[in-house]
């Protein structure tokens, strides 16, 4: 009886995740669309799991990092 609930909840709580994380996957997909952004990025709704493809290269990502990281060290006090 323990174990079935335990079971139960897993279940319960693993589809949250999951329903949260196809939503995230929608509105991102949406917002780029809206803005125009260029390419596709059909990629991030028709893929599954936790673990996502973004289809940005190395050094796309390296330059955001840096953008984040120093807007984060601008606004902190």
């Amino acid at each position: 009886m323990f174990f079935q609930s335990i079971t139960c909840c897993r279940r319960e709580n693993v589809k949250v995740m999951a329903d949260r994380i196809k939503l995230m996957r929608q509105k991102i997909y949406e917002k780029l669309k809206s803005l125009g952004t260029p390419g596709s990025w059909e990629h991030l709704v028709q893929q599954i799991g936790m673990f996502g493809y973004t289809g940005l290269n190395g050094m796309l990502l390296l330059f955001i990092f840096r953008a984040i990281a120093r807007l984060i060290l601008s606004t902190t006090t």
